[in-house]
């Protein structure tokens, strides 16, 4: 028995060697992604600068004399384009305003189901404040000045073209790029990344992305360089932080370190994990140990029931049950 006890001992965590594999296989795939979305950037920039009538062909194709857009050439387009465009403002307002309650009710109600998920709340939200909020909105939207395909002289409008990745002073707020509505649209990513249907909801983002992309360059709000780039924003951005808040990459422990040092006590409980990789390892032992010990349950079980079909449940031909010396 000893032996067996030994051996089963010695035995590794299945579901624990199993999980870390997962784990490993997960942080591969964002790692690959992550690296492909980068490659497909500096691959897509090096193409509009290159080639900076892209743009221009592309936009002439939604384009209608004189200075029509394909989308919105009649009231029932441009009415239903609208109803479109509220629609995606009225999503991420909602998305918004729930991320930011969630995070309110998971600080205030610690036994809520939410507490186990505060790291993916702000996770989210981050995504969202990082990539269509700072960077595209308020960084570069109003600081870049391209102006927008409809406000051009190729389009009947009275500012110049200026070519992808090259700032300028044809618009003075609201600029064309990068695009706002598809960088928000795409940023739902984040929520595919926490969620255990990743491939489906991938899939969803994306398309929900290229939705708005096309919408807002066929009614002539964008050029395709805008949207491309906006969605590259969101990607990377989406990507990125997960690497550092769920994988540990780009010194994510030091960081966190630095920042709990000074973080406020009653935040602290809010931005940290709710187990720390000791609590984890000692968690796997404790799962481990009971594995181990149901095991040998059942299999003691299976040898009484055994002994007790063989030869009754105390009968004296039992050998185990038999009194000894005939007593």
């Amino acid at each position: 028995m000893g032996a067996i006890n030994r051996h089963e001992a010695s035995e590794p965590n299945v579901s624990a060697v199993s999980s870390t594999d997962n784990n490993r296989l997960t942080q591969t795939r964002v790692q690959r992604a992550l690296a492909a979305v980068l490659a497909a950037g500096f691959g897509l920039a090096f193409l509009f600068v290159s080639f900076p009538e892209i743009d221009l062909w592309i936009s002439k194709v939604f384009f209608i004399e004189p200075t029509i857009f394909a989308l919105t050439h009649s009231e029932e387009r441009l009415a239903i384009i609208g109803y479109l465009r509220q629609a995606g403002f009225a999503i991420t307002r909602i998305t918004m305003i729930g991320l930011f309650v969630l995070i309110v009710v998971t600080y205030f109600f610690r036994r809520s189901r939410f507490w186990l998920n505060r790291k993916k709340l702000l996770y989210v939200f981050f995504c969202f404040a990082l990539a269509p909020g700072l960077l595209v909105s308020v960084i570069l939207k109003e600081n870049w000045g391209r102006a927008r395909p409809a406000h051009i002289a190729e389009f009947g409008g009275k500012m110049e073209y200026t070519p992808p990745m090259m700032r300028t002073n044809q618009c003075t707020g609201n600029c064309s790029f990068p695009s706002g509505e598809a960088s928000f649209a795409f940023c739902f990513l984040a929520f595919a990344m926490i969620s255990r249907r990743r491939p489906l909801l991938i899939k969803l983002a994306l398309g929900y992305g290229v939705f708005f992309a096309v919408l807002r360059v066929g009614e002539g709000g964008h050029f395709t360089s805008d949207v491309v780039f906006s969605a590259l924003i969101s990607l990377i951005t989406c990507l990125t932080l997960y690497r550092f808040m769920f994988e540990g990459a780009y010194g994510y422990g030091q960081i966190s370190t630095w920042a709990m040092k000074r973080t406020p006590t009653k935040l602290r409980s809010l931005m940290t994990d709710r187990l720390s990789d000791s609590d984890v390892a000692e968690e796997d032992a404790e799962k481990n140990k009971q594995h181990i010990c149901t095991t040998h349950r059942e299999t003691n079980m299976g040898a009484d029931t055994s002994h007790s079909h063989r030869y009754g449940k105390t009968g004296a031909d039992d050998p185990i049950s038999a009194p000894k010396g005939g007593k």
